[in-house]
């Protein structure tokens, strides 16, 4: 894979979002630390930058020669993405759901809730890797590992 001409292209925009993801995330830690006494409302935007780190970062992978470890690394890695970004902005929609109906949503209920949506991701990502050995999938199966994902975001 390392010699197509797509790898290079995909490296550079792989570099350059990583990087920017990476400096706007340290700004708005900076930013949160100097101003906010609470950084509760932080995690949730965190994570979601996290998801879109991992995404980006997953164009490395993507590039190298296939291997297990590059395999396991794609399977995982971008249903974990996903499943991190689509997530943390289902909690945010039910937190102000929540809110605008009167009712606060507390942050326990809110980690709670984000975190079974990640667990479910895990344990489909580890089930497809114990029943299909990691370099032997296919596209269709590709897809049918980011059903979930389709569903949290529909």
């Amino acid at each position: 894979a390392q010699d197509e001409l797509w790898v290079v292209p995909m490296l550079v925009i792989s570099a350059v979002s990583v990087a920017v993801i990476s400096i706007y995330q340290v700004l708005i830690i900076c930013r949160a630390a100097k101003t906010s006494p609470s950084r509760r409302h932080l995690f949730l935007s965190q994570v979601l930058l996290l998801g879109l780190l991992l995404g980006s970062s997953l164009g490395f992978a993507y590039s190298l020669k296939q291997s297990s470890a590059t395999c396991v690394a794609i399977r995982l890695g971008t249903g974990l993405s996903y499943v991190l970004i689509y997530s943390s902005l289902l909690v945010k929609q039910v937190f102000l759901i929540s809110l605008n109906t009167g009712v606060y949503l507390p942050a326990m209920y809110q980690a709670l809730l984000f975190g079974f949506c990640v667990l479910v991701q895990c344990v489909i990502g580890a089930q497809w890797l114990a029943l299909v050995p990691p370099c032997s999938f296919g596209t269709t199966d590709h897809v049918f590992s980011l059903f979930y994902i389709i569903f949290l975001v529909i």
